[in-house]
């Protein structure tokens, strides 16, 4: 036999899940690759059927080496993977919070050369900084929301035509790319063209809405382009946020003391709202009796008051949108209608929900 060295490939992918990444390689041996090596050039040319065009030639060279395998996979020894991973739960930052570095290298052409006092300042000087708020990452969906977003995007047929079709793609996009909390798309009564405005709302790093920044906005642009109607215009938009506060005063059974009481109503009040709206969804009021009477103790919900917070308040930053509440209150009291690109939040629940037990 003749020994002649042969150049195999040896790929492979990665498949990403939840809490693994996996590392799969090819299913190729040394005496596959002979058969497995070089594909058929024709095949790497694309013949569309019924075209009136002159089909060109012309094929990357590389196409020549892929196949439905990745080559020879290693055996006896020792593969280094080197990978980053993050420890934190929650990737959001205001701006100017990332002030630290951990692990950075930094090179010098010819280090030998140089004044060692004055490459150490050089080095000693690095500093980073975030001039834009760092947002993009959001929680886990709870199981409600989660089949909310099935429902829809089991309609949409990899095309995006209907409002939910277009919120389906949205709520699709990897979370690399930047995560939405709260979208909305709807058609603008201004434009005379087939024009529609995208509402968008992110995450902060406390939990509470945030503006989307641009980049994150550009990466909902550039993934809509593959399913949009061709003729649709979109324009990303802002999301308001008003945030409002819950005042109550229930009756209490006599069986418990008022304090046992409080804590399991303010307890599911805050799971209740835990769980955003969405964009122009109204705040019924008559949820807040429904959920205050099913609490175990209360016997009547005598009074409920809505209130709003803005601006800077006792340390607390809440959103600056001014709104009239009194505008905004249907006429029987029952619900607070929101305007469509508005999204309402209880932001501080342990402060902005208060009650009386009498």
């Amino acid at each position: 036999e003749i020994l002649k060295p042969v150049v195999v490939p040896r790929r492979f992918i990665k498949n990403r899940n939840i809490r693994t990444t996996e590392i799969i390689f090819g299913a190729s041996s040394d005496s596959e690759i002979p058969e497995d090596l070089l594909a058929e050039p024709q095949t790497s040319i694309l013949d569309v059927h019924g075209k009136n065009y002159i089909q060109d030639t012309s094929f990357d060279p590389s196409k020549l080496i892929q196949s439905d395998k990745f080559g020879v996979a290693p055996s006896n020894t020792i593969l280094t993977i080197t990978y980053r991973v993050n420890t934190i739960q929650n990737v959001n930052l205001r701006v100017g919070q990332l002030t630290s570095l951990g692990e950075y290298n930094m090179e010098f052409s010819d280090i030998v050369s140089l004044d060692p006092v004055k490459v150490n300042e050089v080095v000693n000087s690095l500093e980073v900084d975030n001039e834009e708020p760092i947002i993009g990452d959001i929680d886990i969906p709870d199981s409600d929301e989660l089949r909310h977003r099935i429902r829809d995007t089991f309609a949409t047929q990899n095309r995006a035509v209907t409002q939910q079709d277009y919120e389906s793609f949205i709520y699709q996009m990897p979370p690399r790319f930047g995560a939405i909390k709260r979208c909305r798309i709807m058609r603008d009564d201004d434009s005379l063209k087939r024009n529609l405005n995208l509402y968008l709302i992110s995450e902060d790093q406390f939990g509470t809405l945030t503006e989307t920044n641009d980049i994150v906005k550009n990466n909902v642009k550039t993934w809509l382009q593959k399913n949009k109607m061709i003729n649709d215009t979109i324009d990303i938009l802002n999301a308001r946020v008003i945030n409002l506060t819950i005042d109550f005063v229930a009756v209490g059974s006599l069986e418990r003391t008022k304090f046992e009481i409080l804590s399991a109503a303010y307890e599911r009040l805050q799971q209740r709202f835990k769980r955003l709206p969405d964009i122009g969804e109204p705040f019924f009021i008559t949820d807040i009796y429904k959920e205050l009477r099913n609490v175990e103790g209360i016997l009547d919900v005598t009074d409920v008051k809505i209130g709003k917070k803005r601006g800077d308040v006792l340390e607390r930053t809440y959103s600056d949108v001014s709104f009239s509440l009194e505008k905004l209150t249907s006429a029987d009291g029952r619900f607070i209608e929101m305007p469509k690109n508005v999204i309402y939040e209880i932001r501080y629940p342990e402060f902005d929900i208060k009650g009386v037990i009498v």
